[in-house]
């Protein structure tokens, strides 16, 4: 699992977020409701508040390891998404250039 994770930037402490991410963008969860890493009540309490389209999984904290189809669709799911949401923005821009 540590192969997976990236040590946090000090610079991220001091940035400011102009824009928060979780209240304009949509996001997308899994839970695993045996997680003792990260209480699964307090998972439930921030996906509820980012609205997150969320599932949750039987397992523990590493539950992309023991349940890597069910959380890889959801990641598809996710990255369907925001290939439409680019798509969508991409042509707008064509669509304003070309009024001009």
């Amino acid at each position: 699992m540590a192969l997976s994770q990236v040590p946090i930037s000090v610079e991220a402490f001091g940035a400011n977020a102009k824009v928060v991410a979780w209240k304009e963008k949509p996001s997308y969860a899994v839970i695993p409701q045996q997680d003792r890493m990260i209480n699964p009540e307090l998972q439930r309490f921030m996906t509820k508040r980012a609205k997150s389209e969320t599932i949750e999984l039987p397992g523990s904290h590493a539950i992309f390891l023991s349940r890597a189809s069910e959380v890889a669709v959801l990641i598809q799911k996710a990255a369907r998404a925001a290939k439409r949401a680019t798509s969508a923005q991409t042509l707008g821009s064509d669509v304003c250039a070309q009024a001009r």
